[in-house]
């Protein structure tokens, strides 16, 4: 029996045709992790959901370079979770209460 993986078409296309275009560089993704990082310093915008995602990026690139070496592919896991925390803490959540305020029913 032989162990391994087989590319499988036309998902092996799709890959490979997807990774000629999009690209992420590592700069661009530090600027991301520090954008939310410094969300959460600010307080108006620090939220617990932003704190989650963020904290769980660092660990997802953290913990597999502290146990095994750094290799690109621990990053694509983390890059959702940075965009979501960068989301979740730039926004001006004073904002949205008073809109949220304005947009409640009068009721007499």
């Amino acid at each position: 029996m032989r162990t391994g993986t087989r590319l499988q078409e036309p998902w092996a296309g799709l890959v490979s045709r997807y990774q000629g275009h999009i690209h992420l560089p590592g700069p661009i993704f530090e600027l991301i992790l520090l954008t939310g990082l410094a969300g959460l310093c600010i307080r108006r915008s620090r939220s617990a959901a932003g704190l989650l995602a963020w904290t769980s990026a660092v660990v997802l690139l953290v913990v597999p370079v502290a146990e095994h070496e750094y290799t690109y592919r621990y990053v694509i896991p983390a890059v959702p979770l940075a965009f979501l925390a960068a989301a979740l803490t730039v926004r001006n959540r004073e904002k949205e209460a008073a809109q949220a305020q304005l947009d409640l029913p009068v009721t007499p």
